[in-house]
Formats: C-alpha cells, sequence, structure tokens
C-alpha cells in the first residue's frame, strides 16, 4: 500500500529534492497498472520526460513516445525515429514499409526515406495505386532535398511504373519536372500515341518523325483495328474490334456501314452482352439498330427476350422493343418448318403485353393496364413464375381487386417457398384455386427469387391481412363461357370444361366472348372487345398491334 499523499507532504516540508523520485515512483506503478495518463502526468510534473521517452518505447508505445519527444525534448525523437523503424522493418508486416519511409522523412533523413520507397515492390503493396503513390514521392523527395539523386531516382522509378503498365503516371511524373523528352519516351513505351504526338510536336520534327515512325510499327506488329480502319480495311478492322471485344469502338464504326454489316455487328453485339447479364443495354442496342432478320441469328434474340421479360417493367419506353420482336415474327414465317415460331410469338407476346400496359397506364387507363399484366399469368411457363403471379396480384390490388389480388399473390408466396427448397417442383403446388382457368400448374421454377425480398415481405404482408378481410372471397373473378355456361378464370382463352378457344383482345388479353361486341383493326384485322377498343382508340388513336391510325367503333 503506497501512502503517496503523506509521501509528499513529508518530502515537500523536510527534504524537497526528494519530491522527483516520489513522482517517478508514482509514475512506475501507474505505468504497472497501464494508467497510461497519470503515469504520464507524474513523470511531466517530475521533469522527466526523457525517461517517459524511454518507457513508451519499452512498451511499444511509438506515437505517445513520439509526441512526447516532439514536444518535450525533441533532440531525442530521431532516435525515437530510428529505434522505432528499425522495430517497424523487423515486423511482419509488410506495409510498415511507407511508415518507416515516413520516419526518416521526419528525421530529416531524406536519403533514406528515398532508399526506403524504392524498395516497396509488388509483392509488399500489390494495390498500384498505393505504389506509384510511394515511387513519385520519392521522386519529389529527390527533387526537394537530394537534387544530385533525381535523376537516378527517376530512371527507377520510371522503370519501375513501366512494370507495372502506368505509363501514363511516369510520363505525367517526367512532365511535371519538364524531362519532356523522356517523357516522349515513355508514352511510347505505353503506347500513349497522342500524348506522345502532342509533346513531340512542339519539340522538334525529329522527335515528332519518331513518334510516328514508332506508332506505325507498333500498330501493324499488333494488327490494330484502328490503323487498319485509318488505312481503309474496314470489314477487316471491324472483325479485330469484334475479337477485341471493344464494342464501343465497333459499333459506331459498323453504323455507318451498309445495313447488312451493321446488322450483323449489332446482333453480335447484342449476343456479347446478354452473356454479361446486360440485358438494359442490350436492349438499348436493338432500339438504336433494330434487329437482323438472319436466321443464324434468332437465337440471340430469343435468348434476349427470355432474360429481358424478367426486368419488366423498366424505366424507359419498350415499344420499339415490342415493333422489333412483332416484325422479327414476320420475317421468320418463312422458316416456320426450321425455327421455333411458336415460342418467339410467346416472347413477342409477352412483350407487347408489357409494352401496351405501359402505355396504357400513362394514358389513365388503369383497367386495361392491370388487365395486360394479369392475362400474363397463362405464360408463366415462360415468364418465371415467382414474377408472374406477383406482377398480376400487384396489379390487382392496385385495382383494389381483392379477390383476384390474394390468389395470385398467395400463389407467388407458395412459388417463392418452393424455389428455397431445393427438392421444389411445381407439380407439389396445391391448385384448388386454378382448377377453373386454364393458367399452367406446371412451370419450371428459377434457381433463385426473381421479385426482390422487400417485395416478397409487403406480399406476404398483404396477404395475411387479406387472409382475415371477411369481405373477400379469396378466389379468382370468373366469367361464363357463352358456349356451355361454365364459370372460368375472368382471363381464361381456354374453356375448362368444353375446352373451346377464344380469342383474346388485343388491347386487354382477355377474352372477346360476344361476338357482337368484337371488332376488328382495318389494317391488321388484330381484334379487341369493342369498349375496350373504344377506350384505347380514344386516348392513343392508334391500333395496339399494328400502330396504324384508327377510330373508335360506333
Amino acid at each position: 500500500q503506497h501512502d503517496w499523499i503523506n509521501a509528499m507532504r513529508v518530502a515537500d516540508t523536510y527534504d524537497p529534492a526528494s519530491i522527483t523520485d516520489i513522482l517517478v515512483a508514482q509514475a512506475r506503478v501507474a505505468f504497472e497498472r497501464k494508467d497510461y495518463e497519470h503515469a504520464e502526468q507524474f513523470l511531466l510534473r517530475a521533469s522527466k520526460p526523457e525517461l517517459l521517452v524511454k518507457i513508451y518505447k519499452e512498451a511499444r508505445m511509438w506515437a505517445d513516445a513520439q509526441r512526447i519527444a516532439r514536444e518535450y525534448c525533441p533532440q531525442r525523437l530521431p532516435d525515437v525515429n530510428e529505434e522505432y523503424a528499425k522495430w517497424l522493418q523487423h515486423s511482419a508486416d509488410s506495409g510498415n514499409t511507407v511508415d518507416v519511409a515516413q520516419l526518416w522523412i521526419e528525421s530529416g533523413d531524406y536519403q533514406r526515406a528515398i532508399d526506403t520507397f524504392l524498395k516497396i515492390t509488388q509483392e509488399s503493396t500489390p494495390n498500384h495505386d498505393d505504389l506509384v503513390d510511394a515511387w513519385q514521392t520519392a521522386v519529389k523527395l529527390a527533387y526537394n532535398h537530394c537534387k544530385d539523386r533525381l535523376n537516378e531516382v527517376l530512371s527507377i522509378v520510371a522503370r519501375k511504373m513501366g512494370e507495372i503498365n502506368r505509363y501514363n503516371d511516369a510520363a505525367k511524373m517526367l512532365e511535371n519536372l519538364d524531362k519532356w523528352e523522356e517523357a516522349v519516351d515513355v508514352y511510347i513505351q505505353g503506347h500513349e500515341w497522342e500524348k506522345a504526338q502532342n509533346i513531340a510536336d512542339r519539340l522538334s520534327e525529329e522527335i515528332a518523325e519518331k513518334v510516328r515512325s514508332e506508332q506505325k510499327k507498333a500498330l501493324m506488329h499488333q494488327g490494330s483495328a484502328q490503323a487498319l480502319y485509318e488505312a481503309g480495311n474496314t470489314i477487316e478492322a471491324l472483325e479485330i474490334f469484334r475479337q477485341q471485344g471493344d464494342w464501343e469502338s465497333l459499333m459506331p464504326k459498323a453504323r455507318k456501314e451498309s445495313r447488312r454489316v451493321m446488322l450483323n455487328y449489332s446482333a453480335l453485339c447484342v449476343q456479347h452482352l446478354i452473356f454479361q447479364d446486360k440485358y438494359v443495354e442490350a436492349a438499348k442496342v436493338i432500339i438504336e439498330d433494330g434487329m437482323n432478320d438472319d436466321v443464324q441469328h434468332l437465337e440471340t434474340y430469343m435468348s434476349f427476350g427470355r432474360g429481358f421479360i424478367t426486368l419488366l417493367p423498366v424505366d424507359f419506353d419498350i415499344m420499339p422493343i415490342r415493333d422489333h420482336f412483332f416484325r422479327l415474327c414476320g420475317e421468320m414465317k418463312m422458316f416456320s418448318d426450321v425455327v421455333p415460331l411458336e415460342d418467339l410469338k410467346k416472347l413477342f407476346m409477352i412483350i407487347h403485353h408489357y409494352a401496351a400496359s405501359a402505355v396504357a397506364k400513362k394514358a389513365g387507363m388503369n383497367e386495361i393496364s392491370a388487365k395486360l399484366i394479369i392475362s400474363l399469368v397463362r405464360h408463366c411457363d415462360v415468364i418465371p413464375c415467382d414474377k408472374a403471379f406477383y406482377d398480376a396480384g400487384m396489379a390487382a390490388k392496385d385495382m383494389d381487386w381483392g379477390n383476384t389480388a390474394f390468389v395470385f399473390l398467395n400463389r407467388f408466396l407458395d412459388i417463392s417457398e418452393m424455389i428455397e427448397d431445393p427438392d421444389g417442383d411445381s407439380t407439389m403446388l396445391d391448385n384448388t384455386d386454378f382448377e377453373d382457368s386454364d393458367i399452367p400448374t406446371r412451370f419450371p421454377l428459377p434457381k433463385q427469387s426473381t421479385v426482390s425480398e422487400s417485395k416478397l415481405e409487403d406480399a406476404r404482408q398483404w396477404v395475411l391481412t387479406a387472409s382475415l378481410d371477411k369481405a373477400l372471397e379469396h378466389k379468382l373473378n370468373t366469367a361464363q363461357c357463352p358456349k356451355c355456361m361454365h364459370s372460368n378464370f375472368e382471363a381464361f382463352l381456354t374453356c375448362k370444361k368444353c375446352n373451346h378457344t377464344f380469342d383474346s383482345c388485343v388491347i386487354t388479353g382477355y377474352p372477346m366472348l360476344s361476338t357482337a361486341e368484337k371488332v376488328t383493326c382495318k389494317m391488321c384485322k388484330g381484334a379487341a372487345n369493342q369498349a375496350d377498343w373504344n377506350k384505347w382508340i380514344t386516348k392513343t388513336k392508334t391500333c395496339p398491334w399494328c400502330g396504324n391510325p384508327q377510330s373508335v367503333k360506333g
């Protein structure tokens, strides 16, 4: 037990010289207890900063040792930094090299700081940005403090940057130091021809010619697409661009060629984007260029369609995509014996519904918009099934069609659970709610959900609430088959009882049950229910199928 208070009182009265010893003793006890704050106060009161530095060093508390030395005994700071640097160098962490260099800088030992920065390699510092920062710091130190070493350091750093393909950084560094010819040489090494030429043109014709000569040799050796293109070898250049995957350079040039050449590379570009799951970018290429009607590219566009529908709706107009698929269906009719024409038509129909639904919603035709989405559940074997039922359920929910919304969203939840089950299969689902519909009950399950977790949770909460709503019947709305009077789901096309098939309305996708109310487009003969037709034409003035101007039917 230490009675420091009495010890200090006695020392103050009888032996003031011993106060220092008491404070040092207090400090040592505080250090043993890891009470560094009080230990520091005691030693500073005792005017023993050097002892405090020594204790902090022994405890490997280097930052504190540096702080005390810097503030109270600056003559000791170089020694502290050197000891700290040696300790860092012997530690296992290769990242300490930069810290060591910074210590040499603080100590004013710029030669050692430069050497330390130059020792940093890819093996110790894989991040190239960090490497460049370190090497450029070595150059700055040589420029500011060791001019006699500047050329040597520049040469080493330029070589090192070249080894990691950072020619731009190396050349820019040389430019900043007015080493213009050296910068040109580095740009040449990095094949940065324009930058090299810009500098060379300001220096001399001899250096400018050197750049042009080196560029020509390099491009011919590499088979550079741009060089071939500028030499007039267009087709060969486009093919090299394709092989290099440089579509940003290729497509603007291909669009200047014949339509046949342009569409060929456009289709290949779409294929490239599909492989990268970039369906939105692929869609924008199709919108700009159209579709190639060569049969060899049909699978590319079908792959695009299958992937693109999983993203719908999107925040841009997809009617041009719909129109291109419409034309492609027409072109492929002559190849119906060798191409999957029905599969292509299904993809077109799905995209048509999403596109038309967006048009209807924008024009304020919310009921038509909802029906177009709801009728798509008949294609749940093509559209990811969870998405098909989710979209249909939400469309019904937004229209306050609670019964239909409940059935579809409940189905969506069942499918979502089945997707999580490694042995899940659509045949394991309860189909009671769909007995009087032509909605497929067997369909592939996606490998993972195509609907976000937040939307899944919102749907789950809504279904839970709706399940307690006694005002809802929790069954699909129905319409009677005029042939056998059987009640089917209202968006049916094939009667569940008599198997009679009805044409779908081009406006809503719902069945046309009454021939008396059936109207057709004067141009394409697309058929629709009269009431829906008149609503659409009043708003858009054009047929949703062929796009030609039309009028309401009286």
